[in-house]
């Protein structure tokens, strides 16, 4: 029984010592010829770089139409919630007031013309005394104007009329008074003769006149308010007859198109422009839209400036979030398999250089399906695709394409 048990322990001594005597050699073997990985030639190649942000499909920006001067509504030419073509009209102020504004203004320009022109040419026994009479008119047109202004800041005082109408009286003397300054002004460059500055002060009011007078045409042409694209009159805010004053909205207006809204960070704020193309996708559709505008302020509470891109009317639901991409660079980089990448506090991937070896640190820029575009590596490198996860830097490496 004994000689049995000591023939089984031989048995199984020499098996252990054959199974390590193959173990060993391989591991000695490994050491001194390499481990084996798997490896691939890096290529640069152009891609597009694009960010990648969400964001949810809204109307069309609402806007609210006013008119540039205050005045009475005299005619709204459509209703609550009607939709409009483009270049429809919308609301009317009266024209009453901006003719006799534009009237007035002629006058101005015309008397600043003629007086410009006299001094030109001097002026006769005639024009002397109509331009005492002109200053004797404005001295008491003035006088009146003062007198009624002191009036109209007695009944603002005690609040009987609007600060409105107590700025009008306001303008309405300073506009007298001006008017009087020219007048002296004329007076005594008529009689004393006219000298080079005078005569171009004289131009440079010409100039002025001729300026007012185009602002006067032009609020007259903009007492209109035209609808500027499709859609909605959401709300009016004024009843004929009613005054509206300049600046305040008159009619809330909705496009009948779509945006999508999203909100890109200070860092990439610099790289987005308007104009620049979108790639919008959701529901398995995809569609081409366009940076219209970005916010020059950051959103309180999210820090990030809001962004309008247009998108195909339609195409998508109001709410719906939709996966967008902006293409901000065309660059020359490498893109490696995602599992090639190593990580621990930084990202790496292992290259062999002469047979070794080489630990290098990336940075990733893209990730894109199963591939990663990164920083870090150079044209015609050999990665390490197979393998990594036994290597150390510096071990020796046989290489199996």
């Amino acid at each position: 029984m004994k000689k049995y048990i000591y023939i089984t322990l031989l048995v199984l001594s020499i098996f252990i010592l054959s199974s390590c005597s193959s173990v060993y050699p391989n591991k000695a073997n490994e050491e001194n010829q390499g481990k084996p990985v798997k490896t691939v030639d890096l290529i640069k190649t152009g891609y597009p770089l694009y960010l990648e942000y969400i964001g949810m499909v809204k109307p069309e920006e609402i806007k609210k139409y006013s008119f540039k001067t205050s005045g009475r509504i005299e005619k709204i030419y459509t209703e609550k919630g009607e939709f409009v073509l483009k270049g429809t009209p919308l609301v009317q102020l009266s024209s009453e007031d901006l003719n006799s504004a534009l009237k007035a203004s002629r006058a101005q320009l015309d008397s600043a013309s003629s007086q410009y022109n006299k001094a030109l040419k001097g002026a006769t026994a005639e024009e002397i005394n109509q331009i005492e009479l002109k200053v004797t008119q404005a001295q008491l047109a003035y006088k009146h104007r003062l007198d009624l202004y002191n009036k109209m800041k007695e009944l603002h005082e005690a609040g009987v009329i609007s600060k409105q109408d107590l700025d009008n009286s306001k303008l309405e003397l300073d506009l007298s008074r001006t008017e009087l300054n020219l007048a002296e002004e004329v007076e005594k460059q008529i009689k004393e003769g006219t000298r080079k500055e005078d005569l171009e002060t004289l131009r440079s009011q010409l100039n002025m006149a001729e300026a007012d007078f185009q602002q006067k045409e032009s609020l007259l042409e903009d007492a209109i308010i035209f609808a500027d694209t499709d859609g909605y009159a959401i709300d009016i805010l004024y009843k004929a007859g009613e005054m509206a004053p300049a600046g305040h909205p008159v009619v809330i207006f909705k496009g009948e198109g779509q945006i999508l809204k999203t909100g890109i960070s200070q860092k990439d704020k610099n790289r987005v422009e308007v104009g620049m193309p979108v790639i919008v996708k959701g529901n398995d559709i995809e569609v081409v839209g366009e940076v219209m505008y970005i916010h020059s302020l950051p959103d309180e509470q999210t820090l990030t400036y809001e962004t309008e891109i247009s998108i195909p009317y339609e195409t998508f639901s109001i709410g719906e979030i939709l996966k967008l991409s902006i293409e901000v660079s065309h660059e020359e980089a490498v893109q490696i398999p995602i599992q090639s990448i190593m990580s621990n506090d930084i990202d790496y991937v292992f290259l062999v250089k002469e047979g070794k070896v080489e630990k290098r640190e990336i940075e990733i820029l893209e990730i894109r399906g199963s591939h990663v575009t990164v920083k870090g590596l150079e044209n015609g490198e050999e990665l390490v695709v197979q393998g990594m996860k036994r290597l150390k830097p510096a071990d020796k490496v046989i290489v199996e394409r």
